[in-house]
Protein backbone atom coordinates (compact mmCIF):
# COMPACT_ATOMS: atom_id res chain seq x y z
CA UNK A 1 0.00 0.00 0.00
CA UNK A 2 0.96 3.66 -0.21
CA UNK A 3 2.85 5.52 2.64
CA UNK A 4 -0.17 7.59 2.62
CA UNK A 5 -2.27 4.85 2.96
CA UNK A 6 0.02 3.03 6.13
CA UNK A 7 0.20 6.50 7.87
CA UNK A 8 -3.93 6.60 8.02
CA UNK A 9 -4.09 3.12 9.56
CA UNK A 10 -1.74 3.02 11.95
CA UNK A 11 -3.17 6.46 12.91
CA UNK A 12 -6.54 5.06 13.78
CA UNK A 13 -4.90 2.97 16.85
CA UNK A 14 -3.31 6.44 17.94
CA UNK A 15 -5.97 8.38 20.27
CA UNK A 16 -3.75 11.42 19.74
CA UNK A 17 -3.92 11.32 15.84
CA UNK A 18 -8.06 11.10 15.92
CA UNK A 19 -8.58 14.98 15.71
CA UNK A 20 -9.32 15.50 12.04
CA UNK A 21 -8.65 12.11 10.80
CA UNK A 22 -12.23 11.55 9.27
CA UNK A 23 -11.05 14.78 7.22
CA UNK A 24 -7.92 12.83 6.12
CA UNK A 25 -9.82 9.55 5.27
CA UNK A 26 -11.65 11.83 3.28
CA UNK A 27 -9.37 13.44 1.05
CA UNK A 28 -7.18 9.77 0.74
CA UNK A 29 -10.64 8.38 -0.60
CA UNK A 30 -11.89 11.61 -2.77
CA UNK A 31 -12.01 9.53 -5.86
CA UNK A 32 -14.92 7.50 -5.12
CA UNK A 33 -16.68 10.73 -4.75
CA UNK A 34 -18.93 10.41 -7.95
CA UNK A 35 -19.70 6.76 -6.70
CA UNK A 36 -20.91 7.52 -3.47
CA UNK A 37 -24.77 8.55 -2.44
CA UNK A 38 -25.28 12.19 -3.37
CA UNK A 39 -26.81 13.86 -0.36
CA UNK A 40 -24.02 13.95 2.18
CA UNK A 41 -23.06 9.82 2.54
CA UNK A 42 -22.19 10.28 6.45
CA UNK A 43 -23.73 12.81 7.68
CA UNK A 44 -22.89 13.31 11.69
CA UNK A 45 -24.21 11.46 13.96
CA UNK A 46 -27.50 13.08 15.81
CA UNK A 47 -26.73 13.93 19.49
CA UNK A 48 -26.37 10.52 21.89
CA UNK A 49 -29.92 9.83 22.95
CA UNK A 50 -31.80 11.14 20.39
CA UNK A 51 -34.21 8.32 18.26
CA UNK A 52 -36.18 8.95 15.90
CA UNK A 53 -39.34 7.33 14.36
CA UNK A 54 -40.77 9.02 11.08
CA UNK A 55 -40.19 8.36 7.69
CA UNK A 56 -36.88 8.59 6.29
CA UNK A 57 -36.09 11.46 4.32
CA UNK A 58 -35.27 9.83 0.99
CA UNK A 59 -32.00 10.90 -0.86
CA UNK A 60 -31.32 10.35 -4.33
CA UNK A 61 -29.90 7.41 -5.34
CA UNK A 62 -25.66 7.65 -6.89
CA UNK A 63 -25.53 7.15 -10.45
CA UNK A 64 -25.28 3.71 -12.43
CA UNK A 65 -21.96 2.07 -11.35
CA UNK A 66 -19.66 2.66 -13.77
CA UNK A 67 -17.61 -0.78 -14.43
CA UNK A 68 -14.49 0.61 -16.12
CA UNK A 69 -14.46 3.22 -13.65
CA UNK A 70 -14.75 1.20 -10.35
CA UNK A 71 -12.20 -1.81 -11.47
CA UNK A 72 -9.15 0.85 -11.21
CA UNK A 73 -10.54 1.88 -7.85
CA UNK A 74 -10.67 -2.01 -6.50
CA UNK A 75 -7.30 -2.64 -7.39
CA UNK A 76 -6.06 0.75 -5.51
CA UNK A 77 -8.23 1.31 -2.51
CA UNK A 78 -9.56 -2.71 -1.67
CA UNK A 79 -6.73 -3.72 0.50
CA UNK A 80 -6.37 -0.43 2.62
CA UNK A 81 -10.56 -0.79 2.91
CA UNK A 82 -10.35 -4.30 3.90
CA UNK A 83 -8.13 -3.11 6.67
CA UNK A 84 -8.95 -0.56 7.91
CA UNK A 85 -12.71 -2.40 8.25
CA UNK A 86 -10.53 -4.98 10.28
CA UNK A 87 -8.69 -2.58 12.41
CA UNK A 88 -12.22 -0.06 13.22
CA UNK A 89 -14.70 -2.52 15.44
CA UNK A 90 -12.47 -3.45 18.30
CA UNK A 91 -11.80 0.03 18.98
CA UNK A 92 -15.26 1.04 18.79
CA UNK A 93 -16.58 -1.37 20.92
CA UNK A 94 -17.95 -0.64 24.36
CA UNK A 95 -14.85 0.05 26.82
CA UNK A 96 -15.72 2.05 29.83
CA UNK A 97 -12.22 3.45 30.12
CA UNK A 98 -12.48 4.82 26.71
CA UNK A 99 -15.53 6.82 27.99
CA UNK A 100 -13.33 10.68 27.70
CA UNK A 101 -12.47 9.79 24.15
CA UNK A 102 -15.89 10.24 23.01
CA UNK A 103 -14.96 12.69 20.43
CA UNK A 104 -12.44 10.25 19.37
CA UNK A 105 -14.43 7.53 18.99
CA UNK A 106 -16.72 9.77 17.30
CA UNK A 107 -14.38 10.73 14.61
CA UNK A 108 -14.00 6.92 13.82
CA UNK A 109 -17.47 5.86 13.63
CA UNK A 110 -17.48 8.55 10.83
CA UNK A 111 -14.21 7.11 9.08
CA UNK A 112 -16.42 3.79 9.35
CA UNK A 113 -19.00 4.59 7.51
CA UNK A 114 -16.94 6.36 4.88
CA UNK A 115 -15.18 2.60 4.32
CA UNK A 116 -18.18 0.92 3.82
CA UNK A 117 -19.55 3.76 1.61
CA UNK A 118 -16.47 3.04 -0.56
CA UNK A 119 -16.89 -0.44 -0.15
CA UNK A 120 -20.10 -0.53 -1.52
CA UNK A 121 -19.35 0.93 -4.63
CA UNK A 122 -17.13 -1.06 -5.68
CA UNK A 123 -19.07 -4.26 -4.61
CA UNK A 124 -19.71 -5.15 -8.04
CA UNK A 125 -16.15 -5.77 -8.91
CA UNK A 126 -15.49 -8.28 -5.94
CA UNK A 127 -15.97 -12.09 -5.90
CA UNK A 128 -17.74 -13.70 -3.02
CA UNK A 129 -21.05 -13.37 -1.68
CA UNK A 130 -23.92 -10.50 -2.81
CA UNK A 131 -24.30 -9.68 0.44
CA UNK A 132 -20.90 -9.32 2.08
CA UNK A 133 -20.85 -5.39 2.15
CA UNK A 134 -24.14 -5.81 4.03
CA UNK A 135 -22.55 -8.09 6.81
CA UNK A 136 -19.91 -5.06 7.19
CA UNK A 137 -22.81 -2.45 7.52
CA UNK A 138 -24.53 -4.84 10.81
CA UNK A 139 -21.43 -4.48 12.74
CA UNK A 140 -21.52 -0.89 12.20
CA UNK A 141 -24.97 -0.60 13.22
CA UNK A 142 -24.40 -2.54 15.92
CA UNK A 143 -21.21 -0.11 17.19
CA UNK A 144 -23.43 3.01 16.37
CA UNK A 145 -26.06 1.82 19.16
CA UNK A 146 -23.16 0.75 21.47
CA UNK A 147 -22.09 4.45 21.58
CA UNK A 148 -25.62 5.81 21.59
CA UNK A 149 -26.69 7.05 18.33
CA UNK A 150 -29.82 5.66 18.24
CA UNK A 151 -31.63 7.76 15.94
CA UNK A 152 -28.71 7.00 12.77
CA UNK A 153 -28.27 3.34 14.37
CA UNK A 154 -32.23 2.81 13.69
CA UNK A 155 -31.79 4.27 10.49
CA UNK A 156 -28.87 2.65 9.54
CA UNK A 157 -30.37 -0.88 10.72
CA UNK A 158 -34.11 -0.28 8.35
CA UNK A 159 -32.00 0.69 5.10
CA UNK A 160 -29.68 -2.71 5.88
CA UNK A 161 -32.58 -4.59 6.17
CA UNK A 162 -34.10 -3.60 3.30
CA UNK A 163 -30.90 -3.80 1.29
CA UNK A 164 -30.32 -7.55 2.55
CA UNK A 165 -34.31 -8.00 1.71
CA UNK A 166 -33.81 -6.95 -2.32
CA UNK A 167 -31.05 -8.66 -2.59
CA UNK A 168 -32.13 -11.92 -1.40
CA UNK A 169 -35.22 -11.74 -2.72
CA UNK A 170 -36.22 -12.52 -6.90
CA UNK A 171 -36.44 -9.35 -8.62
CA UNK A 172 -40.00 -9.72 -8.64
CA UNK A 173 -40.30 -9.63 -5.22
CA UNK A 174 -37.99 -7.12 -4.22
CA UNK A 175 -39.85 -3.56 -4.24
CA UNK A 176 -39.03 -1.46 -1.69
CA UNK A 177 -40.82 -1.15 1.71
CA UNK A 178 -42.34 2.35 2.26
CA UNK A 179 -41.99 3.82 6.10
CA UNK A 180 -40.91 2.26 9.64
CA UNK A 181 -44.58 1.03 9.79
CA UNK A 182 -45.02 -1.05 6.55
CA UNK A 183 -46.56 -3.86 7.26
CA UNK A 184 -44.73 -5.26 3.85
CA UNK A 185 -42.35 -8.28 4.58
CA UNK A 186 -39.36 -7.19 5.71
CA UNK A 187 -37.11 -10.73 5.67
CA UNK A 188 -37.71 -12.76 2.33
CA UNK A 189 -38.47 -16.52 3.30
CA UNK A 190 -35.62 -18.56 3.58
CA UNK A 191 -37.26 -20.75 1.13
CA UNK A 192 -36.76 -17.85 -1.73
CA UNK A 193 -33.43 -16.95 -0.96
CA UNK A 194 -31.38 -19.64 -2.75
CA UNK A 195 -27.63 -20.42 -0.72
CA UNK A 196 -28.43 -17.20 1.20
CA UNK A 197 -31.39 -19.19 2.73
CA UNK A 198 -29.29 -21.57 4.45
CA UNK A 199 -26.47 -19.08 5.54
CA UNK A 200 -26.14 -19.20 9.28
CA UNK A 201 -24.03 -14.96 9.13
CA UNK A 202 -27.42 -14.05 6.85
CA UNK A 203 -29.45 -14.98 9.81
CA UNK A 204 -27.14 -13.85 12.62
CA UNK A 205 -27.15 -10.11 10.53
CA UNK A 206 -31.34 -10.11 10.59
CA UNK A 207 -31.39 -10.98 14.28
CA UNK A 208 -28.89 -8.80 14.95
CA UNK A 209 -30.48 -5.77 13.17
CA UNK A 210 -33.65 -6.83 14.95
CA UNK A 211 -32.61 -6.71 18.21
CA UNK A 212 -30.52 -3.13 17.35
CA UNK A 213 -34.08 -1.78 16.57
CA UNK A 214 -35.64 -2.87 19.57
CA UNK A 215 -32.68 -1.43 22.25
CA UNK A 216 -32.87 1.61 19.51
CA UNK A 217 -36.78 2.32 20.53
CA UNK A 218 -36.38 1.23 23.98
CA UNK A 219 -32.80 3.03 25.21
CA UNK A 220 -34.37 5.79 22.82
CA UNK A 221 -37.31 6.33 25.06
CA UNK A 222 -39.73 5.84 21.81
CA UNK A 223 -43.40 6.23 22.14
CA UNK A 224 -44.96 5.73 18.62
CA UNK A 225 -46.13 2.31 18.50
CA UNK A 226 -45.17 1.89 14.73
CA UNK A 227 -41.64 1.10 15.75
CA UNK A 228 -42.48 -1.46 18.17
CA UNK A 229 -44.93 -3.30 15.61
CA UNK A 230 -42.09 -3.32 13.11
CA UNK A 231 -39.69 -4.85 15.46
CA UNK A 232 -42.93 -7.61 16.19
CA UNK A 233 -43.14 -7.83 12.70
CA UNK A 234 -39.36 -8.76 12.35
CA UNK A 235 -39.49 -11.38 15.33
CA UNK A 236 -42.04 -13.11 13.44
CA UNK A 237 -40.23 -13.18 9.90
CA UNK A 238 -37.55 -14.26 11.70
CA UNK A 239 -39.00 -17.44 12.92
CA UNK A 240 -38.65 -19.35 9.92
CA UNK A 241 -34.85 -18.35 9.84
CA UNK A 242 -34.08 -19.63 12.85
CA UNK A 243 -35.86 -23.51 12.31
Amino acid sequence: MEAAADDLLAALSSPSSRAGLHSRFAAYLQPFSPHLPAANPNPKPPPKGATKQSKQQQQPPPPPPDAAALRPLAKRFLPFLCRALQILPPLLCPNPSAGGDAAGLDELLEIYGLTLDCLAAISTCLAGKPYSVLLQRGRFVCCLESRGHYARAEAEAAATLDALRCALSPPTAAKPSRGAASVAPLLPEPGIAGEAGADPEVTTLAVELTVCLANCASKGKVKEDACYERVRNLVEQLRPWLR
